[in-house]
């Protein structure tokens, strides 16, 4: 695929979005309280905060998606409506894409006199124009790609983001940062929503923070507390603690091997991170590790496996149904039908297995479509740790995929210290991740990932030019 282009043209007005006193309510349960921000054309603002703190909440306001209960939304003092074709957009990180479609055609819905010719433009400035395969293909940080360029196509001035590179690969980042930093360089405003504190320090202009549904702090670049240090303070009042990792490999648990018979062996007591760039086979791993055998790999394991899949949206979750069914899902009575019972012993049964992390949500017996992605991956996560300790003496090879994708930083603490107890406890932990940091911090040993196959297996010790060249290129060092 192409490299991304700054867009060709620029808007017809350099729009300045603002959002005055704005409060929002879902029942009794307040998420935005007297939120005040404005966004200015030609800048990359970042808007940040833990889960629940109402991010989300606020870039649907400003997309005029939901009405406050209120205070306004403009745009150069004009209300902000509801409309697929107005100068706003909305990207979320789940927007419906017609995947048996080309991207060019997805690209192209729209009103009949835009012409094909600008939904080229907008493909090469998003650096897709070369791919003319389905969207079927395309990589969930692709996918992000795709909507933006719906949105230039459709002539968006104001561009939301909601958590964009959740599943992006660094290089898969720096590729959306770079067609955002072209779009406000040539006039447009452009927010994005994201826990990626590194994502922030290197492509924001302006951050505003919120916590508990208030703005926290609002500052530019140049300012004092633009740092890891400062963010962290403004979103918890103090930045969480350091972790210490110190693991080691006990008795085998298992074996993975790849179609050429070369083989990686799997240990209790350990982090085994497996490490590559996107594409090279990460999914059918993890697919393997759960039904023992999928695309070109198969696993052989001693103990049962608990697998968090990578894309919890469709694979670990039921979005309508409730928070406490979710909690429990695979672990509690059904209708012959198999739809979940909310009754007393589940909702008491869910609440003491939610009681690993606080989930910001109106209630238990609310659908997952009410709460905000990371509280969604955090009662994801708790039934994963829940069915893991399911059998106190058992252990068990626990295989999580980006475990910490859209999560805040503090959560993700508790989620890296909740894994490396599951190893000190003697079970056997798979670490599959695109996040650079969290695979240096967690891994106890690495094996890379190249064309679908094992290619090379290096300590924790390696260093960071040696791993990144070998997952850019392939090595040696699996046993056959």
């Amino acid at each position: 695929m192409n490299e991304p282009h700054v867009p060709a043209s620029t808007p017809a007005r350099e729009l300045t979005l603002a959002v005055r006193e704005v409060a929002h309510r879902f029942g009794d349960v307040r998420v935005l309280e007297d939120v005040s921000a404005v966004f200015s054309a030609r800048r990359v603002h970042a808007l940040l905060g833990e889960n629940g703190a109402g991010k989300s909440t606020l870039l649907r306001i400003a997309a005029g998606l939901l009405v406050p209960t209120q205070g306004r939304v403009s745009v150069e003092g004009a209300p902000v409506a509801a409309n697929p074709f107005s100068l706003v957009a909305y990207v979320e990180q789940h927007a419906a894409l017609f995947e048996s479609l080309s991207i060019f055609e997805n690209v192209l819905l729209g009103p009949a006199g835009q012409r094909r010719a600008d939904a080229m433009t907008c493909l090469r400035a998003v650096g897709l124009a070369e791919h003319d395969g389905p969207v079927a293909r395309l990589s969930l940080a692709e996918r992000q790609l795709v909507l933006l360029a719906r949105a230039m196509h459709r002539q968006a001035t104001v561009f939301l983001l909601d958590e964009p590179t959740a599943l992006a690969t660094p290089a898969e980042s720096k590729r959306l940062y770079a067609v955002l930093r072209g779009l406000a360089d040539a006039g447009s405003t452009v927010v994005v929503v994201t826990h990626h504190l590194e994502e922030v320090l290197a492509h924001a202009d302006d951050v505003t923070v919120l916590r508990k549904g208030h703005v926290a702090a609002c500052m530019q670049r140049h300012a004092a507390a633009f740092s890891e240090e400062g963010l962290l303070a403004a979103m918890f009042g103090a930045p969480p603690g350091s972790m210490r990792l110190d693991l080691i490999a006990g008795e085998p648990a298992g074996k993975m091997f790849d179609a050429a018979g070369r083989s990686v062996a799997i240990y209790r007591g350990e982090i085994l991170a497996i490490a590559g760039m996107a594409g090279q086979g990460q999914d059918e791993v993890v697919a393997a590790l759960r039904f023992g055998e999928a695309g070109t790999f198969r696993v052989e394991l001693m103990y049962r496996a608990v697998v968090l899949p990578a894309d919890r949206h469709h694979d670990a979750m039921v979005p309508s149904a409730s928070v406490a069914t979710n909690a429990m899902l695979g672990d509690a009575p059904t209708t012959a039908f198999g739809v979940m019972i909310d009754d007393d012993a589940l909702v008491a049964r869910a609440q003491r297995r939610l009681a690993f992390m606080p989930v910001a949500m109106p209630s238990i017996q609310s659908p997952m479509t009410a709460l905000s992605g990371g509280n969604q991956q955090k009662v994801v996560l708790s039934r994963l740790f829940g069915e893991a300790r399911a059998h106190e003496k058992s252990p068990c090879v626990l295989v999580v995929a980006e475990p910490t994708r859209g999560i805040d930083a503090s959560a993700a603490r508790a989620v890296h210290e909740a894994l490396a107890s599951f190893a000190r406890e003697g079970h056997a932990v798979v670490l599959v991740t695109s996040d650079w940091r969290e695979l240096r911090l967690l891994a106890s040993r690495f094996v890379v990932l190249w064309k679908h196959g094992f290619a090379s297996e290096l300590p924790r010790e390696t260093s960071d030019d040696t791993l990144s060249l070998a997952m850019l290129s392939g090595g040696e060092g699996i046993s056959a």
